[in-house]
């Protein structure tokens, strides 16, 4: 969860405190306000009746993709590994592009209302419920049970709330309104939430820029000269300097990218379901377009501040996932403060709002009326308000064990790519190859899942002895920090009685500094210090630490109260580590944490694999094709099918505003900002 010193240091006014709940409860009224009817019928529930203009549209695109998670993720990878991290958000408008011009009109043109609905008739109805599970499985775990688990996280860095009280929260209120109000209290609390989320993120980066001359810092030159090495480059090379794959090299960005962008934005119901209740094929077209103007701005307003982040206030800042709140609390006054605070939650919100909404409609359309053909319109609406019900306390139990991951979005690009390769082969293959059958979709859709399972259990991150892993060790495919061996801190007023059994006073370490962060976080924890206190100098005056190899045979025969004890696992020292490879054994009790076998074993970015696990889900769909009966041209016709690319050309260009020609302008404008971010 949060780091307990950032709780301990961070304030916040009374006046912050009556924004976020004033917001809170004006947002869920308003929500209530405009979606709410008593008797609504399912496509006013579901897609809003279709009458979504485009700006609509594209604002809940995009706010039902940003989340807390992004705010707190992308300034934490902004602060470790810099700018590139911004491609995650500058691919998707290409994304973003193809799904305006390509499948919103498949889709539309069809009539489906939701997207496994479209597999029913491209394929068979298992295809259909298939994907109808996964959706749900996915929104579930990811889009509602991670997003609440941030959203709980930002409760307790500024008022101290238990993230479990905290998740109740934001997820009755949440629940409320996109339960009573359906897809159209969904969409128009996003667009307010979208501005105030891009409001506290421009002004979070202005204070930050005005910060850099107090340090020093009038140019770009010197910005430059204060980062680390390519941290303000957006494109990196295929190996580090060890000989290794690079997490995020131009060709894992701009080729694995699109397998889990193709899934997330062209076929995720969550995010297509937006441009599904459009008043019309353009405004679908162009909200889909717009959504990918706007993913231009993270990089500038989410990424970038991280890099602000860590040449202001590295020393201050722990751990890469405090860089939000360690600049929000030094950077931002109070009444700004609060606006922030509402802004991050507008983001949780969006995210969950969405993820409900879709999961309602995918369980009443693709499941329900699957098995209950004849259900009345009016039940429908009432199953769909009971499925997000039901999700939402689903979500709100598995929340906290997120907690358990060092990194939250290990869980949102691993879970997803168990089934992403699989979906985005069956979905672009059927919509552009003719010859693709039913048997081929359905065998995709096994091998992929199943291997995908494989491949996420292999690679859940897990303590393993470093004795174990320690070519990944030698080749760094394993960062020291992650090498980690129990440390002891203990009180000052037992240093008489640890000195009296011989230790030498240099072997129990005062200088935090040189002591693992991790260890630190514990001592407050233990204490139970809260934010009136100064935790750093109560650590610093209060105890001292050492590894426990070193303070273990002192304190087995020293007379030392256990409750002056905290034990914590901690980094090993680096000289100490580079001393034991070089010597050819490392400890026995020396462990590596969150370990992976494949991105760290076999040195293999999730990206990649990604990449591999597309190239074996369109072999098999393409062999069982050409050994299966073709679709007739019959059975494609009933389904809808046509060329997908042949919207491109069927109708003249009608002007500026024609959604080919702005997509058009959004190329031209993505390729000068990579030429001159490069």
């Amino acid at each position: 969860m949060v780091s307990a010193t950032l709780l301990a240091t961070t304030r916040v006014t009374a006046i912050d405190t009556a924004i976020v709940w004033i917001y809170l409860i004006g947002i869920m009224v308003l929500g209530i306000a405009v979606g709410y009817r008593k008797n609504a019928s399912s496509e006013q529930f579901f897609l809003a009746g279709k009458t979504l203009p485009w700006p609509m549209v594209g604002a809940a695109l995009f706010t039902a993709n940003i989340s807390t998670i992004h705010l707190v993720g992308l300034s934490a990878s902004g602060f470790s590994e810099g700018i590139v991290v911004g491609n995650f958000e500058w691919m998707a408008a290409f994304c973003l592009i193809v799904l305006g011009l390509i499948f919103v009109p498949f889709y539309l043109r069809t009539k489906i209302s939701t997207l496994p609905e479209f597999l029913e008739r491209r394929y068979n109805k298992t295809c259909r419920l298939i994907l109808a599970v996964i959706c749900i499985w996915s929104a579930l775990l990811v889009h509602i049970g991670v997003s609440l688990f941030a959203g709980a996280s930002v409760f307790e860095y500024f008022f101290g709330i238990e993230p479990t009280v905290a998740i109740v929260i934001i997820a009755v209120i949440t629940a409320v309104y996109t339960i009573l109000g359906g897809l159209k209290a969904v969409v128009v609390t996003d667009t307010i939430q979208a501005a105030l989320l891009l409001l506290g993120c421009i002004l979070l980066t202005v204070f930050g820029l005005k910060a850099l001359g107090d340090v020093g810092i009038h140019s770009w030159s010197d910005l430059r000269t204060a980062t680390k090495p390519n941290q303000l480059s957006m494109v990196h090379s295929l190996r580090d300097t060890n000989g290794n794959f690079t997490p995020y090299s131009w060709f894992t960005v701009m080729i694995g990218y699109h397998v889990l962008g193709i899934w997330y934005w062209c076929t995720d119901q969550t995010i297509v379901q937006k441009t599904l209740g459009a008043k019309d094929m353009r405004n679908g077209q162009l909200g889909a377009i717009f959504a990918g103007v706007l993913k231009i701005l993270p990089l500038f307003f989410m990424v970038f501040p991280g890099v602000l982040g860590y040449v202001l206030f590295k020393s201050e800042i722990g751990e890469a996932n405090e860089t939000l709140v360690v600049m929000i609390d030094k950077l931002l006054p109070p009444v700004l403060k609060g606006l922030f605070a509402a802004g991050l939650l507008a983001a949780v919100m969006s995210t969950v709002e969405a993820a409900l909404n879709s999961t309602a409609t995918v369980t009443a359309d693709d499941i329900v009326r699957h098995i209950w053909p004849n259900v009345k319109d009016r039940t429908l609406v009432l199953i769909g308000r009971i499925t997000a019900g039901v999700v939402i306390v689903l979500a709100m139990i598995w929340s906290p064990f997120c907690g358990r991951f060092e990194n939250i979005f290990v869980v949102i690009n691993q879970v997803p790519m168990m089934f992403a390769p699989a979906i985005t082969t069956v979905f672009v293959l059927g919509a552009f190859w003719r010859r693709g059958t039913k048997q081929a979709a359905l065998a995709t859709f096994v091998a992929g899942v199943v291997i995908g399972l494989v491949y996420f259990l292999a690679d859940l991150p897990h303590d393993v002895p470093a004795t174990e892993v320690m070519p990944a060790i030698e080749a760094k495919r394993v960062t020291g920090d992650r090498v980690v061996e129990q440390w002891v801190a203990i009180s000052k007023a037992e240093t008489e009685a640890l000195l009296g059994t011989g230790l030498p006073a240099e072997k129990a370490l005062e200088d935090w500094e040189k002591v693992p962060y991790s260890v630190s976080k514990a001592v407050i924890k233990a204490n139970g210090w809260n934010r009136e206190n100064d935790p750093r100098r109560m650590v610093a005056e209060h105890y001292l630490a050492s590894p426990t190899r070193v303070l273990g045979p002192a304190l087995e025969t020293a007379t030392v109260s256990q409750d002056k004890i905290v034990r914590a696992n901690g980094s090993v020292p680096e000289r100490e580590l580079t001393e034991a490879l070089a010597a050819g054994s490392l400890p026995a009790d020396w462990t590596v944490s969150n370990y992976g076998h494949v991105t760290h074993g076999l040195g293999i970015p999730f990206m990649m694999m990604g990449l591999a696990l597309l190239v074996m889900c369109v072999a098999v769909y393409v062999v069982v094709s050409f050994m299966t009966a073709a679709p007739t041209q019959e059975e494609l016709d009933q389904m809808g099918w046509r060329p997908p690319l042949k919207v491109l050309t069927e109708a003249k260009i009608t002007g500026p505003f024609d959604p080919r020609v702005v997509a058009l302008g959004l190329i031209v404008l993505m390729v000068i900002l990579y030429v001159l971010m490069r």
